[in-house]
């Protein structure tokens, strides 16, 4: 394996973190569960579009919606992390 790709697989193997580190990231990943469970449950989501029946609000179901949502954010942040160590590998 090249060194820059090792380099970069130990920065986000959970593994390889500090115990510290990994507890709180396994608690965090834990409450985020819980948080879009706790929406799903909760929470029903409407939109309004043209086409939809009387009303005009149309039902998306709450399930693919915020996983979808929440898919979307850490799609974001992969991306946003890894253009930050391209361009400073020594600040992760």
């Amino acid at each position: 394996m090249e060194k820059e790709y090792k380099t970069q697989w130990l920065n986000v193997d959970l593994n390889s973190m500090p115990l510290v580190k990994r507890k709180q990231c396994t608690y965090i990943r834990g409450v985020s569960r819980q948080l879009i469970e706790w929406f799903i449950i909760n929470y029903q989501v409407y939109f309004d579009s043209e086409g939809a029946d009387q009303s005009g609000w149309e039902k998306i179901e709450t399930e693919p919606f915020a996983l979808e949502y929440v898919t979307g954010l850490l799609v974001t942040l992969k991306r946003y992390k890894t253009l930050a160590w391209c361009e400073d590998p020594g600040s992760s």
